[in-house]
């Protein structure tokens, strides 16, 4: 087990497990320390594919996260927010920034399941 050290008063580590009541384990988990993300995504137990949909969400997570670090529109915790001029008028260090970019990357993620489900001609609920 990896140990994430996130700052200096928070470490994460993450395990999942299948539990007493199904056969396999349908979660996975995200620990990303450049930037202070903990990501869970539970694989609601007993749906067709659900340990897919949830390591899909995930490195559909991690991937969306890795396109905007490269492009410079999200940067680690640790940057000088002063080294680089703001993506968008507001802080980058602002909770309201962090927030906007989980919710883009979460959206991210659902979009591509969706088409992922949709290309092996599941329904959309």
């Amino acid at each position: 087990m990896k140990i994430f050290k996130i700052d200096a008063n928070t470490i994460a580590t993450g395990t999942t497990d299948v539990g007493l009541r199904r056969s396999q384990n349908e979660d996975a988990f995200l620990i990303n320390s450049k930037i202070g993300l903990i990501a869970l995504a539970d694989g609601i137990g007993g749906r067709d594919a659900g340990e897919v949909a949830s390591f899909e969400a995930t490195n559909a997570l991690q991937e969306y996260l890795t396109e905007c670090q490269d492009k410079g529109t999200i940067r680690s915790k640790d940057s000088n927010p002063t080294s680089h001029q703001p993506v968008t008028a507001r802080s980058l260090n602002s909770t309201s920034h962090i927030l906007d970019q989980a919710m883009a990357a979460v959206i991210y993620a659902n979009d591509k399941i969706y088409t992922m489900n949709q290309n092996r001609g599941l329904p959309p609920d």
